[in-house]
């Protein structure tokens, strides 16, 4: 790829990160906070990626059905935010299958 001034990068066939909404992970980063002190740091690498597709659900159905709140009880969260904490998990254990 050859910027305006010339410059050439072998970005091809690289994932664009600055595409990436950075407030959504912000809040997700929060919730891993609050998960790292509860549980400890990396815990969640302990984890099989269909737990953490369920608990992802469950906070996804948290957040749609009206009769709960948007936020989870405990963090004080929204539910998409832990739900985003889980499938971000659970991506990382099933390509790497626990290890980096």
């Amino acid at each position: 790829m050859d910027d305006s001034d010339g410059f050439h990068k072998a970005d091809d066939g690289k994932a664009a990160l600055s595409i990436i909404p950075m407030a959504s992970l912000e809040e997700a980063a929060w919730v891993m906070e609050m998960g790292a002190q509860k549980y400890s740091r990396d815990n969640w690498r302990g984890g099989s990626p269909q737990r953490y597709v369920d608990a992802a659900l469950r906070h996804i159905f948290a957040w749609s059905d009206p009769s709960f709140e948007d936020t989870d009880g405990e963090s004080g969260r929204s539910h998409l935010a832990h739900a985003l904490c889980c499938l971000l998990f659970a991506v990382h254990l099933e390509k790497f299958n626990g290890s980096d």
